[in-house]
């Protein structure tokens, strides 16, 4: 899954930590590939010096790792959906630029526009439930953006339904298949996985 991140998910995870860090982790497993633009870099920057007083040596330090683990697109089309707040449009360039999925925002301007010709615009707090972003590493673990739940006998881990409903839907697994291995689907929110 390609993504996009809004700058303040970007200045987020590096200061602040928490669900935008998050974010970052599923890039670093592979459940996504992250993309991002000259002007989101330059106001990554600027956010980073004047609002929180990152020196250069800082800025220097830590962007360059943070952008390795991305790719760079060159926006070729101007767009003008979010009037309020033009520098916006920039994240949306990006995305189409790279062809991305989904954008990852905290912005009020964007959330409000929920997609933009079919690129889905999410908050990190409702990402965690998008079917891609979920992965069966074996039949009693699951991968959910980068952090590793087991599911079963050996841990009391909650998986909420709606990650085992996008999981289904994902992987095509059939009550079936589920039986082969011994695995029983929850019938209630918030249920465990639970071996038979």
């Amino acid at each position: 899954m390609r993504i996009v991140l809004d700058t303040n998910l970007i200045v987020s995870a590096l200061v602040f930590r928490g669900l935008p860090r998050r974010v970052f982790e599923a890039v670093e497993g592979g459940l996504c590939e992250f993309y991002y633009s000259v002007e989101i870099v330059s106001e990554t920057r600027r956010v980073l010096q004047d609002k929180f007083g990152w020196d250069e040596y800082r800025l220097d330090r830590y962007l360059p790792g943070l952008w390795s683990f991305g790719e760079r697109v060159i926006s070729h089309r101007r767009v003008n959906a979010v009037k309020d707040d033009p520098d916006d449009n920039r994240i949306l360039e990006c995305a189409l630029a790279a062809g991305a999925e989904m954008i990852v925002s905290g912005d009020g301007h964007l959330l409000r526009l929920t997609a933009y010709e079919g690129i889905a615009i999410l908050t990190p707090a409702r990402i965690p439930t998008h079917p891609t972003l979920i992965r069966i590493d074996r039949f009693d673990q699951v991968n959910v953006l980068g952090k590793h739940l087991e599911c079963g006998a050996r841990t009391s881990a909650a998986v909420p339904l709606e990650l085992i409903s996008g999981l289904m839907r994902r992987e095509a697994l059939s009550s079936t298949l589920l039986r082969a291995h011994n695995m029983q689907r929850p019938a209630v929110r918030d249920a465990h996985w639970t071996r038979s």
